[in-house]
């Protein structure tokens, strides 16, 4: 799928002014990028398992800001079509439909990933930005499982597998394993916030229990282990015959 100047180019807006774009400070705005993708990331990945996603860094009128997603599913590129229509981004309204592009490696500027295209911001091949390794590496990880899951539930649906037991097991063992961590860490806590409290707020009447408890002792010792038995009365005469 296509939503059309999505990306708010930075680059592309000094130009429209007439300003030099090689003044923008580059750090800053792979930062502000980088918002951008996660936070659109985030939004499609609702919808389906993403393959692709590409953002148009073109300053031509027809690609600039331009978004390509692609999905591992065409169920879930239509989900997302629907899911945006009629919705807004930054003020503006999203325009989406289905890509013509399908195979990106064919469409984007190889010298433009190599820093020598000659054509510029006007080259009507994609010149795609990437987000920072940090950010691929964290949205990797953030819903790889997720979505390795999702699709051995589609094969065994597709082999006419009951999936719903199994499907069940394994979320409660994730369940079980999510909770273990948790529930040590708050014993943790707990047993910190007791020992601070006996150690701040409670050491005058630790102190008045010892004192207490070895008075006890004391008196334990002083009483003697074995009292002596009562002398039991002697038995009554028989009466005689």
């Amino acid at each position: 799928m296509i939503v059309q100047h999505m990306y708010q180019n930075p680059a592309s807006q000094i130009a429209a002014a007439g300003g030099d774009p090689s003044q923008l400070d580059p750090k800053k705005v792979q930062e502000e990028f980088d918002d951008f993708y996660e936070e659109v990331y985030d939004e499609l990945a609702k919808y389906g398992e993403i393959e692709e996603l590409n953002v148009c860094e073109n300053l031509g009128d027809h690609m600039v800001g331009n978004v390509y997603a692609k999905f591992a599913d065409e169920e879930h590129t239509d989900a997302s079509l629907k899911a945006l229509f009629g919705r807004f981004y930054a003020g503006r309204p999203l325009v989406c439909e289905f890509s013509p592009v399908t195979d990106f490696r064919e469409a984007r500027c190889r010298q433009y990933d190599e820093a020598v295209c000659t054509r510029g911001g006007y080259c009507n091949f994609m010149h795609i930005r990437t987000p920072s390794r940090s950010l691929r590496r964290d949205l990797e990880k953030r819903y790889k499982k997720k979505w390795r899951k999702e699709r051995e539930k589609r094969e065994r649906q597709e082999r006419g597998e009951d999936v719903t037991s199994s499907d069940e097991e394994n979320d409660d063992k994730d369940d079980k394993g999510k909770d273990k961590p948790s529930r040590s860490r708050s014993r943790s806590r707990s047993r910190s916030r007791d020992r601070k409290r006996r150690r701040d707020g409670d050491g005058a009447d630790d102190d008045g229990r010892d004192r207490r408890r070895r008075k006890d002792s004391a008196d334990d010792y002083a009483k003697p282990k074995d009292e002596p038995a009562a002398e039991s009365a002697p038995p009554a005469p028989e009466p005689e015959a």
